[in-house]
């Protein structure tokens, strides 16, 4: 029989993922529901970007009882396709804030630093693979490319949010820049070394539980109140 901590456990990461699933089913109906393709393709990308989450928390999870060799190899999988994902959509969006800014600024030099960034992570998650198939141990490495992609969302979405000048946009950039702090706090309790699993374990369930809820906002926001609906077809 499940104990209460086994039992917290199952619901509590059941239910982030419950969360989560709901947001990719109300990105698909919302994106069917819209007209203007910016918001179509913004909504289509938040229901991306929960999907890069269950890929980066859960992946891992049904292989779980396999040898350790293919438990580790599927997992490095999961997270790092979840973090490249996460940080393609990032990508899009601050390109696509960037036509909504009236004056067309280059919010930070992203168009520079991108060209740095995606070098930088891909080589890091190839060096890592290496890693992992050699089997030469933890490197500190791992944490890198969801830090960069973390850092890059809260420091650069703000940004354009206040540069845009379309409302609607820029309600839906200002909760996508707040996901990533419960993306923060659920990647400082999986990788972070506590001292006992179960403070790691609420900030996991905490962080995907506001990550799958920003989410949520952030694609009803792409909705024009008043003007459509998205349960008419």
């Amino acid at each position: 029989m499940l104990g209460n901590f086994d039992l917290f456990l199952v619901v509590g990461f059941a239910v982030p993922f419950a969360l989560l699933a709901y947001v990719i089913y109300w990105a698909l109906e919302i994106r069917h529901a819209l007209f203007v393709r910016l918001y179509r393709n913004q909504a289509l990308g938040v229901g991306l970007v929960a999907l890069a989450v269950l890929f980066y928390e859960y992946g891992p999870v049904p292989f779980s009882f396999f040898p350790t060799a293919i438990a580790s190899g599927v997992g490095f999988i999961g997270v790092y396709f979840g973090v490249l994902l996460i940080f393609y959509w990032l990508d899009v969006s601050l390109r696509a804030a960037r036509r909504s800014d009236p004056l067309l600024r280059d919010s930070l030099n992203w168009s520079k630093a991108r060209k740095i960034l995606w070098p930088l992570i891909i080589g890091i998650v190839i060096i890592l693979a290496v890693w992992n198939i050699l089997d030469l141990g933890e490197v500190i490495l791992f944490i890198v490319p969801p830090l960069i992609v973390i850092v890059s969302g809260a420091v650069y979405i703000p940004v354009v949010a206040r540069r845009s000048r379309d409302p609607i946009l820029r309600k839906h950039f200002i909760w996508f820049g707040v996901f990533f702090l419960g993306f923060f706090l659920a990647s400082f309790g999986e990788l972070g070394n506590f001292p006992f699993d179960f403070g790691g374990d609420l900030l996991v369930v905490g962080g995907l539980l506001l990550s799958g809820y920003f989410l949520y906002r952030s694609v009803r926001s792409l909705v024009p109140l008043n003007r459509i609906s998205v349960d008419q077809r």
